[in-house]
């Protein structure tokens, strides 16, 4: 999952019927969710023995039967900034306890919504919302009987404004001066490394220059809107080169990236800290993750596995803070199966 302006991982009570739990809220834009169990009783697990192993199916059977409850959950982003926003993401997970139901006898489709365990609810508008305006996503939840539905992951990333495009300085090269002796201005791009990130699309691949060394660029493999970097490190013909730190900057967040550039691209050890308290480390190959990483959570979970050119391929395991040993099995960046058991 790309990650977002502001990205948090939080196991929140969603037990209340009444009232938001705020996810954000800061410049005026709140991101809220609100959930209320609206049908008890509704559905009841069904454990099926040919979708599973016969060690995981007998894990699973004494959850057959079982009754799961059917919960509204509401995600509302408002906009109470007195601005425009010209882009607005957000995206919220709502997790059930594990082990989840992968089938039930019950309410397939009612509601107007499909009912499901675990959705992953985003907001998306480009054309712009307006002040005072609310955007809200709804989606229908099964959770097992007296076991609440609980916030995991979100984030959000939006403008209040128009960006306007910044000039970039030539790496390598020297502006001539103008008339009076002043640096002349020079032309946007020019000499840059090709393509740079002045102009691109969200999500683009591109060249950053960084804030605190004009002229010296890194490597971007996936551009955030509003996203700024600065580098602690050398700069050598125009693109980051030694050891350092790269501080990404967001209008309320900043990931800190520690390890050596190779001309602008990430190449040996890296540590790299988010916000939200989840820490990163392995090797990368010419600006790719490579090699076997390690990922920790603030909420003591660590999972560990391989990344092939970027990618997660192959086994990884994870241990949960409350006590969980899982296995997961990821292709080419594409989730296929977990299969979990208490340590």
């Amino acid at each position: 999952m790309r990650t977002g302006l502001i990205c948090a991982m939080l196991l929140l009570s969603m037990g209340r019927p009444a009232g938001a739990e705020t996810l954000y809220n800061k410049d005026g834009v709140r991101l809220s969710a609100t959930a209320q169990a609206i049908d008890p009783g509704a559905a009841v697990c069904r454990v099926r023995e040919e979708r599973h192993s016969a060690e995981e199916y007998a894990r699973l059977k004494p959850n057959d039967g079982h009754p799961l409850d059917v919960w509204r959950i509401d995600v509302l982003v408002a906009n109470f900034s007195g601005k425009v926003l010209d882009y607005l993401s957000a995206s919220v997970n709502v997790d059930s306890d594990w082990p989840l139901c992968d089938h039930w006898d019950g309410p397939e489709a009612s509601y107007g919504e499909p009912v499901t365990t675990e959705p992953l609810m985003s907001i998306q508008r480009a054309a712009g919302v307006k002040p005072g305006e609310e955007v809200r996503e709804t989606a229908f939840v099964l959770a097992y009987h007296d076991q609440e539905p609980s916030i995991g992951r979100w984030d959000i990333d939006y403008d209040l404004a128009p960006r306007a495009a910044t000039a970039t300085t030539a790496p390598g090269a020297e502006r001539p001066a103008a008339a009076g002796g002043a640096p002349d201005p020079g032309t946007p791009g020019q000499g840059a490394p090709d393509p740079t990130c002045a102009g691109k699309e969200i999500g683009a691949e591109c060249w950053m220059e960084t804030e605190n060394q004009s002229g010296c660029y890194l490597w971007n493999p996936n551009l955030q809107r509003g996203e700024t970097v600065t580098w602690t490190g050398n700069c050598a013909d125009g693109l980051a080169n030694g050891a350092g730190e790269g501080i990404w900057n967001y209008k309320a967040a900043k990931r800190v990236d520690k390890g050596p550039y190779v001309d602008g691209k990430k190449n040996g050890h890296w540590i790299i800290r988010w916000t939200d308290g989840r820490v990163d480390e392995g090797p990368y190959v010419d600006g790719k993750r490579n090699g076997r990483w390690t990922q920790r959570t603030g909420d003591g979970s660590v999972e560990e596995g391989p990344y092939v050119d970027g990618e997660k391929n192959g086994r990884w395991t994870q241990r949960t803070g409350d006590g969980l040993l899982c296995t997961k099995s990821w292709v080419n960046g594409e989730y296929q199966s977990i299969n979990c058991s208490e340590r």
